[in-house]
């Protein structure tokens, strides 16, 4: 029985310039958000209604952050799925929504940061960790999206 190495059996991104290996820190990232957009959710509703019963709001205040945290909710599995599939098959379309909705759901987190009616300090502890992971992986994929382009 022959043994052989396992630089023999698996072959090298440099070996092989058609090969595409997933870039590990933005999977890693994207596995971290998940976790971190459920307990996003889950808080930032406690504060919405916490907000509702105890401070007042003007009358199209509430229904708008509603809306707004419906959206979120709507919006970022599909960014995380689509980062994902980006990432693991080096879809340059799945890449640029990838990072077209990382925009937007970044500009939702700036409004939960300075333009609700009430910020809370804690609204305004997790919205600047959701935007620097948010950032981290902008700049993670658009590095991916270049490389696959360049393939």
């Amino acid at each position: 029985m022959e043994v052989t190495s396992i630089q023999e059996r698996v072959p090298l991104a440099h070996q092989d310039p058609g090969l595409f290996y997933a870039f590990l820190p933005l999977q890693v990232l994207l596995y971290i958000h998940t976790r971190y957009s459920v307990a996003f959710g889950i808080l930032t509703l406690a504060l919405l209604i916490y907000k509702a019963e105890e401070l007042v709001f003007p009358d199209h205040a509430l229904g708008g952050e509603s809306f707004l945290w419906v959206l979120f909710l709507t919006l970022e599995p599909l960014r995380l799925y689509a980062g994902y599939m980006g990432n693991a098959v080096a879809s340059g379309k799945a890449l640029l929504a990838f990072d077209g909705l990382t925009l937007l759901v970044a500009a939702m987190h700036v409004y939960w940061l300075w333009w609700q009616v009430w910020v809370f300090h804690l609204d305004w502890i997790l919205s600047w960790i959701a935007i620097t992971l948010l950032f981290l992986e902008f700049v993670m994929a658009s590095k991916v999206l270049a490389q696959v382009q360049n393939r």
